[in-house]
């Protein structure tokens, strides 16, 4: 892509007409070869039709067969004259053969029952053989090969050829037909020619035309090339061609105008930009005359001289300066008279404020030092109520545990109560069964009396059984005997047991009253407990309140004695402020420290002081948060 940026427009368009006439060759020699391609297809076609044709009256014949209207013989033999009759273009004509390569129908008649099978042709080709593998194929298929064929001078020479050949099942044939292709290849050369004649008459003409065209473009270009170099050199006067018209040239050409118009532009606003630089120079030398006047007031206004004033007139521009630095000293004048009345009442207003604090200082460690008492007064009830509060927990934990003891003392006596319950019912069940027991000892005792009186009705047989039947009356009766003691011990027992409820019973009421009134002691002693924790809880309130206003306190005693300090540096201070105004002079005979020295003072209130060349001292810490002064014990 960049090589083609390298080339000129001439060639550029002469590229694409040579890409153009190339493109057209290219296009021009695909359809001819497509042509020749779909007139091969057509004669495919062609020969598959008269195939078919073949076929179906081969077919034909063979529905007769099936239909038993005619024999299988008589049909074959009817089917081989159709075939060796058929003729189309002339002398074309169809051939058959099984599927071994045995003809069974050509025209000629040296060919009729021959093998075929191993027929070459010239290029190596084994016609017979491919035909009938095509032939296997439902669909069929068309061989390409060569024969010879008597040309015009007589000699015989080779001649492509196509073949197209299919089977007929019901009989094991393959039948085909064959068609010479060379008039196909003698269109597409004819065609060939046709189109390089074409072609090149072609290029000759679109050659001169592009050559028109290239130069047309050209021409143009290069005359505004060359106009354009001439306004890059200064040429701002010379016409610009090609104004008229709507190609691209015209285009151009105003955008030159347009650089043209620019260029002008550009060339008078570089003698504007001269006319200014001269301005600006004269300007500056007026700059340093004035400069140099602002300079020398500047200077005196630096030495403490506010009288000194600008009074040579500036040039017009500069007349503004001259005026705002006169009006500059004359404020200044002002403001040096009226800080030296504010200094003079500030040092006033620091010595009563100096004094004001002194006093507060001793009313403030007085209060801190009462402060500080109350506060261990305080941490010694805080002390007393938490033992108090503490004891009254301990005392609410033991009667809990007696409470919790005696619960379940009276879940025991509970289960007791059900053991008891459970024997009793226990002893009622073995009771029914003992009754049980005694029925069916009777009724044992029955069925015995009735076997004996049976055995005696017998005689010498039943003997047997009045021994077994007295045996089993004897044992019936010691059943019932020991029964009935045991119903006896039970009732004994049951007895018992109704007396051991109602005691337990009774013991568990009083482990209920007890637990009771244990619960009330124990709800009244958490109570008490609660009040006294509560109690210490609000005196530690108390004591953090009065510990945190005694650090206040502490911290207000710092702070004035700070405060203090503070006035006494804001006195020096105020001395050191008249020192400096002092250099300042006002008028054209006095001098600030003069004007100071007039300003009346105010008598300060009688207290405690401190010299101007000393500060307080720090305070120090002493005992349990105080604040006092070094050498100063307790207030």
């Amino acid at each position: 892509m960049l090589l083609l940026f390298s080339f000129g427009i001439a060639w550029r368009v002469y590229l694409v007409v040579a890409l153009a006439v190339g493109g057209t060759a290219f296009m021009a020699w695909q359809a001819v070869s497509l042509m020749e391609k779909s007139t091969y297809s057509l004669r495919k076609v062609h020969l598959r039709d008269i195939v078919q044709s073949a076929v179906s009256q081969l077919a034909a014949l063979q529905a007769k067969v099936d239909a038993g209207t005619l024999g299988s013989e008589e049909a074959k033999a009817e089917g081989v004259k159709i075939l060796r009759t058929i003729r189309y273009d002339g002398s074309n004509y169809l051939f058959a053969s099984d599927m071994q390569g045995n003809i069974v129908a050509h025209p000629r008649d040296d060919r009729m029952g021959t093998n075929q099978w191993n027929l070459t042709d010239p290029n190596g080709v084994r016609t017979y053989q491919e035909l009938i593998a095509h032939a296997r194929n439902p669909e069929g298929g068309v061989v390409y090969y060569s024969t010879e064929r008597a040309a015009g001078d007589g000699d015989k020479k080779l001649y492509p050829k196509i073949s197209y050949g299919t089977g007929f099942a019901p009989w094991g044939w393959m039948i085909a037909t064959g068609s010479y292709i060379d008039d196909i290849e003698a269109m597409a050369a004819d065609m060939r020619k046709t189109l390089m004649t074409t072609l090149l008459e072609g290029l000759g003409a679109m050659i001169v035309i592009g050559g028109a065209i290239a130069w047309s473009v050209i021409r143009p270009i290069d005359r505004l090339n060359a106009r354009m170099k001439a306004l890059s050199s200064g040429d701002l006067d010379s016409d610009i061609p090609y104004m008229r018209g709507r190609a691209e040239t015209w285009q151009m050409a105003r955008s030159m105008v347009v650089f043209r118009d620019a260029l002008k532009q550009k060339a008078e606003l570089e003698r504007a930009e001269n006319d200014a630089r001269a301005r600006r120079e004269a300007d500056a030398e007026a700059q340093k005359k004035v400069a140099a006047a602002v300079g020398t007031g500047l200077s005196e206004l630096g030495q403490g001289d506010l009288t000194h004033t600008l009074d040579t007139p500036f040039p017009e521009h500069f007349e503004t300066i001259r005026s705002d630095f006169n009006k500059t000293v004359m404020t200044l004048r002002k403001m040096l008279s009226g800080v030296v009345e504010n200094a003079n009442e500030i040092q006033v207003r620091a010595e009563e404020v100096a004094s004001a604090l002194e006093d507060l200082s001793h009313r403030t460690e007085n209060q801190a030092a009462t402060l500080e008492e109350t506060a261990a007064a305080l941490d010694e009830i805080t002390s007393s109520v938490r033992n108090a509060a503490e004891g009254a927990v301990e005392v609410e934990r033991v009667v809990r545990q007696t409470r919790d003891d005696a619960e379940r003392s009276g879940l025991i006596v509970n289960k007791a109560v059900e053991a008891m319950s459970e024997i009793k019912a226990s002893s009622e069940g073995i009771s029914k069964i003992t009754g049980a027991i005694d029925d069916i000892a009777f009724q044992t005792n029955l069925l015995a009396l009735n076997a004996g009186v049976e055995a005696a009705r017998a005689g010498e047989a039943g003997r047997g059984f009045a021994v077994v039947a007295s045996e089993v009356r004897a044992l019936a009766q010691n059943s019932s005997g020991a029964a009935k003691e045991i119903k006896q011990l039970i009732e004994k027992s049951s007895e018992h047991v109704e007396a051991g409820v109602d005691l337990v019973n009774r013991t568990g009421e009083a482990l209920h009253d007890i637990v009771e009134r244990v619960a009330n002691v124990s709800k009244l002693i958490s109570e008490i407990a609660t009040g006294a924790r509560e109690q210490s809880a609000g005196i530690g309130e108390i004591n953090a309140g009065v510990s945190q206003l005694d650090q206040v306190t502490q911290q207000n005693a710092a702070m004035v004695e700070e405060a203090t300090a503070a006035s006494v540096t804001l006195r020096q201070e105020v001395e050191s402020l008249r020192r400096q105004i002092s250099r300042f002079r006002v008028d054209s005979g006095a001098s600030v420290a003069l004007i100071a020295e007039k300003a009346p003072r105010r008598p300060a209130k009688p207290g405690r002081s401190f010299p101007a060349a000393e500060a307080p001292a720090a305070k120090v810490a002493n005992g349990a948060g105080r604040i006092s002064e070094p050498g100063v014990v307790g207030a």
